[in-house]
């Protein structure tokens, strides 16, 4: 049989037609993706989150001092998003028994990558650390059906009577990030 090309499609068909992007995406500037190694035997698993210097520094991330360690769980079809930190920088795990969907957006102008829209799928067997930068927008969703935990730690203390936690509505860059991926 000889090649088809798009003219030899139906139209209605055609005019629909895409490719999916396999290339690299854009990389926000600052956000770093550190894989982690898994250990798994016949009773499970187990995975170094990191290692911390005197000072409370990740080994792996010697500029980023731990001050506090959180964890949260979000339910099936929860969204968390948008929140923006001034000064604070996070380090995201998501463990290997969740699946969430990270959304990333650069709102820094003197960044390279300011306005770039970064999302990946976080946690399904896929251990990384995900350092977000103070100015980077970032939220996630669980589209899954069965909740989803985040553990995280950031370079400051909460502190409830100046926090540095602003947000931007979910939806601010369209409501389709948030959802699984068809096709």
């Amino acid at each position: 049989m000889p090649p088809v090309d798009r003219q030899d499609l139906d139209p209605a068909l055609s005019a629909a037609l895409s490719t999916q992007s396999y290339g690299a995406q854009i990389a926000i500037e600052g956000l770093r993706v550190l894989p982690l190694r898994a250990h798994r035997d016949d009773s499970g698993s187990f995975v170094e989150l990191g290692r911390l210097d005197q000072a409370g520094a990740l080994l792996s991330m010697p500029d980023f001092e731990v001050r506090q360690i959180n964890h949260s769980v979000l339910l099936p079809g929860g969204v968390k998003a948008w929140h923006l930190h001034f000064s604070q920088d996070d380090v995201w795990f998501v463990p290997e028994n969740s699946r969430v969907i990270a959304a990333f957006r650069d709102l820094r102008t003197d960044s390279p990558t300011t306005g770039q829209l970064q999302r990946m799928t976080l946690g399904g067997g896929q251990p990384v650390l995900v350092r977000i930068p103070a100015g980077v927008a970032h939220g996630l969703a669980n589209p899954f059906q069965a909740p989803a935990s985040l553990i995280y730690l950031v370079d400051q203390v909460f502190d409830p009577a100046d926090p540095d936690e602003r947000r931007l509505p979910w939806d601010e860059w369209g409501a389709e990030i948030w959802e699984c991926t068809r096709g």
